[in-house]
């Protein structure tokens, strides 16, 4: 007996029904194959108070202009799919917050799109094979959290210094080597959280010293050899990954970071912590 199967534009269409019918704001469209829009994007014109679209892990290459039309649109994943450009008329959605475009390969025609943004906070560009980020990058000022892990970076551009919302940056699993931050990186006052994990670095860079707001921050999966006095400098530091280096010395300063509530130093070359681990009597 034939059974009948639902093309992925079926299957998208009763799922923006059923989203519809049930007063949601958010809409799930992952891994679905959906190669176009164009034949379902009609479908969406009637869900105007959609505030998160999940488009994950399909084949699309970029979005019809009509898109700009979802006003209240604040979330947009795309992640996993084979966007190469995006229509100008998306920066129409004024409301927009957060984009991912991980998991594909990095296009920077997709960023100057991006870069005209005015509110967006959330970028994702997680494993895009970028080895160079981009200078436009540096023009979305609003942005609060940005992810470029899993990359080919080696050094991170002046740029980051105008990102000066920023709170959140993950570097981890690139190829960061020797001094890889900008002096700049000092003008994001706001940046609580750093993830520099599993690179290449031998020792801590003295500008992270310098952001005195940090209060996470991941340098594990290196090739530390040293946690240094200078740690002292970070008073709001609760959080310190250091596990899976070389460290085998505790300078007498680290002793001063007394705001340290959670330290992690497995997996190194330590033979003794000495008298300074009771100092930090919060760890």
């Amino acid at each position: 007996m034939a059974h009948s199967l639902e093309s992925s534009d079926e299957i998208a269409r009763r799922k923006i029904r059923l989203a519809k019918d049930n007063g949601e704001k958010s809409l799930v469209l992952s891994g679905l194959g959906i190669a176009s829009l164009n034949t379902i994007i009609r479908d969406l014109f009637d869900f105007e108070k959609i505030e998160s679209i999940d488009l994950s892990d399909n084949r699309l290459r970029t979005l019809p202009h009509e898109m700009s039309a979802l006003l209240n649109l604040k979330s947009l994943n795309l992640s996993g799919n084979l966007i190469t450009s995006l229509p100008y008329s998306l920066t129409k959605i004024t409301n927009l917050r957060s984009v991912d475009l991980s998991n594909q390969r990095f296009s920077e025609d997709v960023l100057d799109v991006l870069s005209e943004f005015s509110s967006l906070e959330v970028l994702n560009f997680s494993n895009c094979g970028i080895s160079i980020p981009s200078s436009n990058f540096g023009k979305i000022s609003s942005l609060h959290n940005l992810n470029l892990s899993k990359n080919k970076i080696s050094m991170v551009p002046s740029w980051v210094g105008r990102l000066v919302e920023l709170r959140t940056l993950n570097l981890s699993n690139n190829n960061l080597t020797g001094v890889p931050l900008p002096g700049s990186i000092v003008n994001c006052l706001n940046l609580n959280w750093l993830d520099v994990a599993n690179n290449n670095l031998t020792s801590v860079q003295s500008a992270i010293f310098e952001i005195y707001g940090l209060r996470h921050l991941d340098v594990s999966g290196n090739s530390i050899r040293t946690l240094e006095s200078n740690f002292s400098k970070l008073l709001l530091l609760k959080t310190l990954c250091a596990q899976s280096n070389k460290i085998g010395h505790i300078e007498d300063g680290f002793r001063k970071c007394l705001s340290l509530e959670y330290l992690d130093l497995s997996s190194n070359k330590l033979h003794s912590l000495g008298r300074w681990i009771d100092d930090l009597k919060n760890t």
